[in-house]
């Protein structure tokens, strides 16, 4: 099977679930994959290669919004032609939330007559209006209507492609019963590489870097962005330290310096500045140490209805290398926390998830036996291997 994906990272690219399901076991059964990016800088309109494969770097006019009112698509439509033309064709053309690419690729795949796959990984629209609506920094009535324009946008191009693969159930759900949305919903959540092993990956590495005690520290990894509440985590670690002063928090990711020095900020009002560490971006050898150090992994989504829709890769992340995950009662952390056996999902209060975090620290055995049973849920359930074979067995029921 030949595949088209237009993605909406800038090249280069290693986000880990591309690399994983179609530059890696996509490629290694025999199907072929060619990647549209997002130029970096002014590389715009070049030929690339990324793991084995073509990548053309997109001008700007494949991106632009007034593809969607049918203002001005052909620059689009004619360098899509071009790499239609220079691969030979494809079977399949899979766009990855780029909502303005929608119609060029439509007329591209229209008059080939192959379908289009539109893969929606977050609600753009709705966390714009969200921002503005919690009067969140950075947010602006703009950006409300911005989300209002977005939204309605987006609930008619839908109705353009053949099917959405949605991140989580309660995804489709959302597009289906609330936005109204007919095309097919297929949920095809985040995976994780059951290959790693534990007894590989030393954590004393990252730990001496950090000045940190293996086993007596809670990670949270992801972003830093004010919608996630991250303050929330400060007073969860005072409540904590109560009973149990030794524990620390690491927070890892975030590029943004801004945001960074926003939550040391909020950190020092909080009395924890000192016990939390914030490493920044790292790189994925790093990530592993780091969780497979930490007593706890944390997942604190608000469970607004954003987040709800979510897939967290950080609780994948974390169960994968034994350690168990204390989140939120969203429905795909419920899942893959409470019904794993590997964790647990509590309500969105501080009490309720120091509580859980505490019970956790003062039983080492639990935490080994939660750890055993998130790595046996994600192997047998989320795997890479597992998930590349729900794509393809979805690619080949498309009409």
């Amino acid at each position: 099977m030949d595949l088209l994906i237009l993605a909406d990272w800038e090249f280069p690219c290693d986000e880990p679930f591309m690399r994983e399901v179609y530059a890696k076991r996509w490629q290694d059964a025999g199907h072929t994959v060619t990647w549209i990016m997002r130029p970096s800088g002014n590389d715009a309109n070049s030929q690339e290669t990324w793991r084995g494969s073509s990548v053309y770097v997109a001008p700007d006019s494949v991106y632009r919004y007034r593809n969607a009112f049918d203002v001005g698509p052909k620059k689009g439509i004619g360098w899509l032609d071009s790499v239609w033309n220079a691969e030979g064709g494809f079977d399949v053309i899979q766009v990855r939330n780029e909502l303005a690419a929608i119609p060029p690729v439509r007329r591209l795949a229209h008059a080939h007559n192959i379908p289009i796959v539109f893969r929606h990984s977050h609600l753009k629209a709705e966390t714009l209006m969200l921002g503005y609506k919690d009067r969140v920094d950075g947010y602006s009535l703009v950006d409300y209507g911005k989300g209002l324009a977005g939204r309605a946008l987006r609930d008619r191009l839908l109705s353009d492609v053949d099917a959405v693969f949605t991140i989580s159930d309660a995804m489709s759900r959302y597009h289906q019963e609330e936005r109204c949305v007919n095309t097919p919903m297929y949920s095809v959540p985040m995976g994780a590489n059951t290959s790693l092993s534990t007894d590989k990956i030393d954590p004393e590495l990252f730990c001496s870097d950090y000045g940190l005690s293996e086993g007596e520290y809670l990670i949270y990894m992801g972003s830093m962005n004010p919608l996630r509440n991250l303050e929330f985590l400060f007073e969860v670690l005072s409540i904590v330290r109560e009973s149990k002063p030794e524990t620390k928090l690491v927070l890892v990711g975030g590029r943004n310096k801004r945001r960074q020095d926003r939550l040391l900020t909020l950190a020092e009002t909080h009395g924890v500045s000192d016990t939390t560490v914030f490493t920044g971006w790292i790189n994925e050898t790093d990530l592993h140490r780091a969780i497979t150090g930490a007593a706890i992994g944390l997942s604190p989504l608000p469970p607004n209805e954003v987040f709800r829709t979510n897939s967290p890769t950080k609780v994948l992340e974390y169960l994968n290398l034994g350690v168990p995950a204390v989140t939120t009662r969203t429905p795909e952390q419920i899942e893959m926390a409470e019904a794993s056996g590997g964790g647990k999902a509590v309500d969105y209060t501080p009490n309720a998830f120091a509580d859980a975090i505490t019970t956790l620290l003062n039983n080492p055995a639990t935490r080994q036996e939660m750890g055993t049973a998130g790595q046996e849920y994600v192997s047998k359930n989320r795997s890479y291997d597992d998930i590349y074979q729900t794509v393809v067995d979805l690619y080949r029921k498309l009409p």
